[in-house]
């Protein structure tokens, strides 16, 4: 009886030798590495989680005593209780409240926040009745626009305004956009001017004028009724609109005569007061009036499929027909052009690794090996997209430089494994099987161990601590990932599917030909460095000592030079976009911040490597960022002046964007020198999460006077340090302020407290 005997299963044939598994690893990292590519968030900057939020709170016409006293201690009692809470600072200003808090960095934020929200709640408990709800926000270093849009042309501020609003609103119901800002808007409103003599002769306050108006604010739904067999929804309409209306409304009941408002105010329609003004250079070199509409995402979101959302949303808009035909829309500035100049970046760095290694391999070894290796190269990167989004990362510029470190590391990889496989295939003229198992066996360990020798250099740089440990964490798990996975594909993929090219028929005319020309230069080669060594450095072992103490010289050296060069954490990056702010005297008019603007706007405007220059009039500038307590300070204000300046590309400019900061800087100082107390603030990408001062020194004290003395005294030992370039304080600019001390003795006989009557004196200035 005969029985057919089985093979045995042959692991190493299985793996090495057949390309089953190779086929099949091919297929998937294909799909896979598209699929995972496709669903990367792509964003310029990565998202990286401060722990830092910024709490506000509203309180219409209180003064900053009363902000301080009823709101930003109340919030203060509540948020020291939070473990977790590094440091927090506060600010109270005429109607606002605004405390940052700053939290350990190891504690997570959402339940950061939610801990925050829950201690907030419990504090608005305590607040007077007419304070708005506390808003809450997590500080985002992506917190600068992605699209910056214009709207230009012949039309009044009543045009403008109807169709900002419409812009607006369909923007912020797309998921993704956290909010859009509009500068140089101009919206109608009621004006209600009080006659003091006649609340004073009828025995009305301010606050009940305002308390009455504030109850027509809204509409109120009453419910939903059925008569007849048809159902109807009621509502009581109380907003008003009118101003024949307003004038007539009730306000008080005395002798049995109606008090009207038209009896004690005046009540007119007309313009808001300009807050702020936008302008944008024309191809002249003139400015022409715009308003300006900056979109803001949500962390985390996709930056090109948002860019792209606004887009449809805002052509929709353009095709129907209430757009008025003398207003266009614009795009002045666009992140998503940056995402792509950084992608086209590393693409190219792909196609130079490419060549790089199929031209060493071409020359060195034959165009077979060329071919597997370069082939790899592609599928290292697919291999390591899909791990990427694996780990939940998004794909930005961070891990594109981590991507295209780890090209001028991976080749090695296959570069070593292709030259083993020539050597057993070609010199040794063993078997494709043979000489697979033999560069197994010799290469992949050494291989393996120049992997993980290269991964263990980036260590260090991973376990940086703090915020900046997030964000430079990513190039070196970017570079680990691709080495990683190198090594894989080289011994997996590489090696299997070099039996395309390596066939075993080749045998026969290898042994007829004999040794390739590329081969016998390279066996020269090696003879002569083998002789060089053995004669010139290995003669003696004085010699040979004498090379080390002339390497450990030159080490010393090379050590004692890196401490004289400058030394920073991060390094300067190209960006597009470069952020312009004037800080003048805090007493300066909006009308004076235009006039300044005009000068200033008309020398940026005539360099030739700008595309865009916006004016922003009573407003910073959209890119600016700082630390957690400049994020406090005034972002808008008629004393400032802000200038959202877009470069063209790199390839029609001379230098890089950081290199004309200095240069811009100097420009400005110079137009504004003859303004006293002017400031003047410049930002460009520096590369790193925070773009907040290099040192920062806090001072505290509970009386201002002596803070700002201090401040001052600082400032002027700091400017004595060589290499000090800037040297300011987040004090703001300081304004005239005017205080009275009331009448107790008064107030106690009317029975009016301090805070009714500090009340009662903003309601009279605002309404």
């Amino acid at each position: 009886m005969n029985y057919k005997s089985k093979k045995k299963f042959n692991l190493f044939q299985f793996l090495f030798v057949q390309r089953t598994i190779a086929w099949v690893a091919i297929l998937i990292m294909a799909v896979a590495g598209y699929f995972s590519y496709d669903s990367l968030v792509k964003e310029y900057v990565p998202d990286i989680k401060i722990p830092q939020a910024i709490i506000t709170t509203e309180w219409l016409g209180a003064s900053p005593v009363l902000v301080e006293k009823e709101i930003t201690v109340e919030i203060e009692k509540k948020i020291k209780e939070i473990e977790g809470i590094k440091d927090y600072y506060s600010g109270s200003r005429n109607s606002l409240s605004v405390i940052g808090v700053k939290f350990y960095d190891d504690i997570p934020m959402n339940i950061a926040m939610q801990k925050l929200q829950e201690k907030i709640e419990e504090a608005e408990a305590e607040f007077p009745k007419k304070v708005e709800k506390t808003r809450v926000e997590k500080i985002s270093i992506n917190d600068i626009p992605i699209v910056r849009a214009v709207l230009k042309g012949n039309a009044d501020y009543k045009t403008f305004d109807k169709l900002s609003k419409k812009i607006k609103k369909k923007l912020e119901r797309i998921k993704g956009i956290k909010k859009v800002v509009l500068t140089g808007k101009r919206s109608e409103v009621i004006l209600v001017q009080l006659y003091s003599d006649r609340l004073r002769m009828l025995g009305i306050t301010p606050t009940l004028v305002h308390d009455i108006l504030k109850r027509y604010e809204n509409d109120t739904p009453i419910g939903r009724f059925e008569k007849d067999g048809n159902n109807f929804f009621l509502k009581l309409t109380g907003s008003l609109q009118d101003t024949d209306i307003i004038r007539k409304l009730p306000i008080k009941r005395t002798a049995g005569h109606v008090v009207r408002l038209d009896e004690i105010a005046k009540v007119s329609r007309r313009l808001d007061k300009v807050k702020t003004i936008a302008m944008l250079n024309t191809k002249e070199g003139s400015f022409e009036p715009i308003l300006s509409i900056n979109i803001l995402k949500m962390p985390g979101k996709d930056t090109v499929r948002l860019v792209e959302k606004v887009k449809e949303a805002i052509t929709q808009l353009r095709q129907q027909k209430d757009w008025p035909n003398n207003i266009n829309y614009e795009i002045v500035a666009d992140e998503s052009e940056l995402i792509f100049e950084s992608l086209e970046k590393s693409f190219k760095s792909a196609w130079q690794a490419f060549l790089i290694v199929f031209l060493i391999l071409f020359m060195m070894l034959s165009w077979r090996e060329a071919i597997i290796a370069s082939t790899a190269i592609p599928l290292t990167l697919l291999a390591s997209i899909i791990i990427i989004w694996f780990l939940g990362y998004s794909f930005n510029i961070m891990v594109i430089i981590g991507v295209i470190l780890a090209l001028g590391l991976l080749v090695d990889d296959f570069i070593l494994i292709m030259e083993g496989m020539h050597e057993n295939f070609y010199i040794k003229k063993l078997s494709f099987a043979n000489a697979t198992k033999r560069t197994i066996q010799n290469y992949a360990i050494p291989s393996l161990s120049g992997s993980l020798t290269t991964v263990m250099v980036f260590i260090p740089l991973a376990l940086i601590p703090g915020v900046d440990g997030k964000f430079l964490r990513l190039i070196p798990v970017t570079t680990a990932v691709c080495l990683i996975m190198s090594y894989f594909i080289s011994i997996f993929i590489a090696v299997p599917l070099s039996g395309l090219l390596l066939k075993d028929k080749l045998q026969n005319y290898i042994k007829l030909k004999g040794p390739s020309t590329v081969d016998r230069i390279s066996k020269k080669i090696e003879i002569f460095l083998l002789k060089t060594l053995k004669n010139y450095i290995l003669t003696s072992r004085l010699r040979a000592f004498s090379y080390i103490v002339m390497s450990l010289v030159l080490f010393i050296l090379f050590m004692g030079a890196k401490l004289v060069i400058p030394s920073r954490l991060y390094a300067d990056e190209d960006s597009r976009n470069i952020g312009i702010t004037v800080e003048f005297p805090a007493d300066t008019t909006i009308e004076q911040t235009t006039k300044y603007a005009k000068e200033i706007g008309d020398e940026l405007a005539q360099k030739k490597y700008f595309k865009y220059v916006t004016k922003n009039i009573g407003k910073k500038d959209s890119y600016i960022t700082g630390s957690l307590i400049s994020m406090m300070n005034e972002t808008q204000a008629p004393y400032l002046l802000g200038f959202d300046c877009l470069l063209l590309p790199l390839k029609q400019r001379d230098k890089e964007s950081f290199e004309y900061v200095d240069e811009l800087e100097n420009l400005v100082k110079y137009l504004t020198s003859n303004i006293a107390g002017s400031k003047v603030h410049v930002t460009a990408a520096l590369g790193g999460p925070e773009q907040k001062d290099p040192i920062q020194i806090d001072i505290t004290s509970n009386d201002l006077n002596q803070l700002i003395k201090a401040a001052s005294q600082v400032q002027k030992a700091l400017s004595t340090i060589p290499g000090a370039i800037e040297i300011c304080n987040n004090l703001g600019q300081r304004r005239l302020e005017a205080s009275f001390i009331p009448k107790r003795e008064a107030l106690d006989f009317y029975k009016i407290n301090e805070l009714n009557l500090a009340l009662q004196l903003n309601f009279l200035w605002i309404i």
